[in-house]
């Protein structure tokens, strides 16, 4: 899978150096994965969840949510499998997800 934007990956390591390995490890297994389906990537990481965000813009599409460093912290992705591209939405810590304000923004 092609990663989009890893900059942001990038960033939030920079913030929070704690997540640098696990973001490290779970780039490296993206960018080796070939999903085509939502159980691929289940089966890939188990406890990854799906979510269906209510925005304007984004109404009915599917997040991916991926825990790291234990479950400190959240990954928010959009998966294309057809294109091959997970695209990196944002981190959050688990506090912040939990809020769950992103749920509903552009």
């Amino acid at each position: 899978m092609r990663l989009v934007t890893r900059k942001r990956l990038r960033a939030y390591a920079r913030k929070r150096p704690r997540t640098r390995a696990s973001l490290a490890r779970w780039e490296g297994v993206v960018s080796a994965a070939r999903w085509t389906t939502p159980t691929e990537v289940k089966q890939t990481f188990g406890d990854v969840d799906h979510v269906t965000v209510h925005s304007h813009r984004h109404r009915g599409n599917t997040v991916y949510v991926f825990r790291i460093q234990g479950n400190a912290h959240r990954l928010l992705t959009a998966l294309r499998f057809r294109r091959q591209v997970v695209y990196v939405l944002r981190l959050l810590t688990h506090a912040e997800y939990d809020r769950r304000p992103w749920i509903r923004e552009p």
